[in-house]
């Protein structure tokens, strides 16, 4: 509250908001860069948490500006941020104006209506006929800031302008909305097969859900959307560059951390960039393929370690955050290839040796000793692709941390000595002439 005060009485505020607004949108028609975009819609969000008579003016201008930099940006693109008179509409919704308020019906055709009343009110304000006052306040504005509520009375608007929907009219309309989203998912389906650029496929790969939709029609969407994920020829490529981009952003996080405390510039954790990897794992679970097995074998020798992870001290802050290797045989393990390398379980937490049994999985695919299959499923494959059903696979071997303890030692003695008793009784009958010799 003091701080939302001490801006309001900064001379110019809204005129410096303005000029944020302006520039990232330069920035947006320029660069086409999301953060830009983000940083846009939170100026507009700082605006309506500052219940000054210089924002609502500035707010009205921005009513009637139709800018949006992101109407021609194709589907499957960076999300499509909204025009200027949109963010305006729900800065000014924020600041709780009195006499402002019709209900909320969840109409479609709501929102337009809205903008259209907003319009009105404004321009009943730059005409002078109507004053406001913000909720809980006792002082009356008009478009060039405090008036005499006497000679100028606020208007009211105390009838909703539109009535209250019938049920069964929100039922269709829900129905109709899921329908909506349902062709539109399937027409991105088909331009993303068309024309597939890295966020496209990523957001393929993910699938469509919506709990309202039946069982059923969620099964189909998802196998239209994972047969046409798998069926772009270079799909392990888009989602190499993903992975490399989340690493990426994970150095530079990490370099600001180990220096300066912070991720971004706030005081964060870092395991919470476990999410990043976690969405990747996601991806690879639900859309395993050879070509992406064979993508995620060429990090299992990425050692970077951006975060300092230490195996006999974890930091608990970072314990979730290993080494880039470690992260690519744990993707292995979620789709679901079989038969695993040995001590896939991280026995007694020797992580060192359950890498090292990935990589020597990985090598034996490499040199033709080995296949693989995804589970449930019959077709086994090499580094190289499919192969045939009667390639022999690779059993098992000792794991490296295998050592003969007591028993073992105990039994192979008794065994050894066994067959040197059986071989001595056998020459001993030989020499005495109790064993005839074949003929």
């Amino acid at each position: 509250m003091k701080a939302r005060e001490a801006m309001i009485a900064l001379p110019g505020h809204a005129a410096y908001l303005k000029n944020e607004i302006e520039r990232a949108l330069r920035n947006e028609i320029d660069g086409k860069q999301p953060d830009f975009m983000h940083e846009r819609r939170v100026t507009f969000a700082v605006l309506g948490e500052l219940r000054s008579p210089d924002c609502v003016a500035l707010l009205g201008k921005y009513l009637e500006d139709q800018r949006d930099p992101w109407k021609d940006v194709p589907r499957g693109e960076w999300p499509r941020s909204a025009p200027n008179r949109t963010y305006a509409q729900e800065a000014l919704e924020k600041m709780e104006i009195e006499g402002i308020y019709p209900p909320r019906t969840g109409l479609p055709w709501e929102q337009s209506a809205r903008a259209d009343l907003w319009k009105i009110w404004m321009a009943q304000v730059r005409s002078g006929v109507r004053t406001y006052r913000f909720k809980g306040g006792h002082e009356d504005y008009g478009i060039d800031g405090p008036v005499d509520a006497e000679r100028i009375p606020p208007l009211e608007i105390s009838q909703p302008f539109l009535p209250a929907p019938h049920p069964d009219e929100v039922a269709w309309i829900e129905k109709r909305q899921l329908e909506k989203a349902v062709e539109d998912w399937r027409e991105f389906v088909k331009d993303t097969a068309r024309n597939p650029t890295r966020q496209a496929v990523m957001k393929l790969a993910r699938g469509f859900y919506d709990k309202r939709l039946e069982k059923e029609l969620l099964e189909e969407l998802w196998a239209e959307s994972s047969d046409a994920f798998r069926a772009i020829p270079n799909h392990a490529d888009f989602v190499e560059a993903e992975i490399r981009s989340v690493f990426e952003a994970e150095m530079i996080a990490a370099a600001e951390f180990h220096t300066l405390g912070t991720i971004g510039g706030r005081e964060l954790n870092p395991s919470g960039m476990y999410s990043m990897r976690s969405r990747l794992n996601d991806v690879l679970a639900s859309q395993h393929t050879p070509d992406c097995v064979r993508m995620v074998c060429k990090f299992l020798d990425d050692d970077r370690n951006p975060w300092g992870y230490k195996e006999k001290t974890r930091d608990t802050n970072i314990e979730l955050l290993p080494p880039f290797s470690m992260w690519a045989g744990n993707a292995l393990a979620c789709m679901l290839v079989e038969p695993l390398p040995p001590t896939t379980e991280r026995v007694k937490g020797d992580q060192k040796l359950w890498l090292r049994n990935w990589r020597k999985w990985r090598d034996q695919l490499k040199s033709g000793v080995r296949t693989y299959h995804f589970k449930g499923e019959t077709q086994r494959y090499d580094l190289n692709g499919p192969v045939s059903p009667f390639v022999a696979v690779l059993p098992p071997s000792v794991p490296d941390s295998w050592k003969p303890t007591g028993w073992w030692i105990a039994l192979a003695g008794v065994e050894l000595g066994a067959v040197l008793a059986l071989v001595g009784l056998k020459r001993r009958k030989r020499i005495l002439g109790e064993e005839s010799p074949r003929v």
